[in-house]
């Protein structure tokens, strides 16, 4: 977590980057849950470009989560983990 915590009650940073064009999206988040990054990733990325082919991600519970595998799924989206 970062200190201090903004006035939005965010203490979290997701950064979310498009392998091909090195576009990044980053995202205050109040928590690393599979919820709120699930919430995030469908509002800041698939609302406006769609779901993305593949996704890349680190070993994280939020990534590694039933929740997260189902959205995938659903979406068709491939996912590997480092």
């Amino acid at each position: 977590p970062i200190s201090p915590t903004s006035f939005e009650g965010n203490n979290h940073i997701l950064v979310i980057t498009d392998y091909f064009t090195k576009w990044a999206e980053v995202v205050a988040l109040p928590d690393q849950t599979a919820v709120t990054t699930c919430k995030a990733l469908v509002d800041k990325v698939i609302n406006y470009r769609g779901p993305p082919r593949v996704i890349i991600s680190d070993r994280g519970t939020n990534f590694t989560s039933e929740l997260f595998n189902e959205l995938c799924k659903a979406l068709r989206i491939v996912t590997f983990v480092t």
